[in-house]
């Protein structure tokens, strides 16, 4: 990915991310998202600056934590969308709250 490229999407990704306005909240992506945030330079440590606790893979399973919120950055695979579809369903559910944020 171009330098330039990247800057610009680190730029994007880092306003929405930041835009959720939630205290508790937790990132997590699909295998897609998580590579995206890599080439962009969006770490770990920048995740926690912007307020989050940490980031989770959609694809495995996890024991939620029903006193944070959850932000989805997936892409708009089919297989993501059921699975933020199947949690969705979850009772009780695995977070407090959820925001939907599609990287394509």
């Amino acid at each position: 990915m171009r330098s330039d490229l990247k800057a610009s999407l680190r730029t994007r990704l880092v306003t929405r991310l930041r835009s959720i306005s939630a205290r508790s909240k937790i990132l997590i992506t699909d295998e897609e998202a998580s590579r995206i945030l890599i080439e962009c330079g969006c770490g770990l440590a920048l995740l926690t600056d912007l307020g989050y606790v940490g980031q989770e893979k959609l694809e495995t399973a996890r024991r939620g934590l029903p006193d944070y919120e959850a932000v989805y950055l997936v892409s708009s695979s089919l297989a993501s969308i059921q699975q933020i579809c199947r949690e969705m369903r979850t009772r009780p559910p695995l977070y407090s709250a959820a925001f939907i944020l599609v990287t394509s």
